[in-house]
């Protein structure tokens, strides 16, 4: 059905806050470790089409150098191309839509009052989905694993809230399908977030 990723977003982002808020208060007086929550959006090309992709993401930060933590996206609306319905059709109208979430490691260059500058490097699992526009049925399925190695660049607004610009490429890797390719799936992307930083 095509509320596929709408599901993803909330089954990931959810416990992805949750892990920031259960961190914020097991870390809060220790030097050592921060923590950080963040929400974002972000845009992606898929047959030529632009799609804002929303998620969220909760992090453990040791040192003020090496984050873990979870995440979790997934598309809005959907992307729409002409391909085959399977039963005969080739110039069907569909839409194509996806949701993952998984962990991620994250490395910072630089970390302080004014910037951070950081390279995460996410893992995920989640689904990828194509429908028929006409009757909303569900053409073809797949798992989809990701690997997403990403560029944050923060901008500090206070104590605990800083604005971020992000870049990422997606690598996906699907089962065979007939409209969606490890190529399709995967390409740039360019977001911003807004993230909440425990000191």
């Amino acid at each position: 059905m095509k509320v596929l990723s709408r599901n993803y977003i909330l089954f990931y982002t959810v416990p992805a806050i949750v892990i920031f808020l259960a961190q914020s208060s097991l870390l809060n007086g220790q030097s050592l470790k921060r923590s950080y929550g963040s929400v974002f959006v972000k845009t992606t090309e898929i047959h030529g089409q632009y799609q804002p992709v929303l998620g969220g993401m909760g992090t453990v930060v040791f040192n003020d150098k090496l984050g873990l933590g979870a995440y979790g996206n997934g598309m809005l609306g959907s992307v729409s191309f002409t391909g085959s319905d399977l039963e005969g059709t080739p110039t069907a109208d569909l839409s194509l839509k996806y949701g993952y979430g998984g962990v991620f490691a994250e490395y910072f260059f630089i970390n302080n009052q004014l910037i951070r500058l950081s390279f995460p490097v996410k893992l995920g699992y989640g689904a990828v989905g194509v429908y028929a526009d006409e009757t909303d049925e569900e053409m073809e399925k797949s798992r989809l694993l990701v690997a997403e190695p990403e560029l944050h660049f923060d901008i500090r607004l206070g104590n605990h809230v800083a604005l971020s610009l992000q870049s990422s490429y997606r690598i996906g890797a699907v089962k065979e399908l007939t409209h969606v390719s490890n190529n399709t799936i995967s390409g740039m992307n360019f977001g911003i977030g807004l993230k909440m930083i425990s000191n």
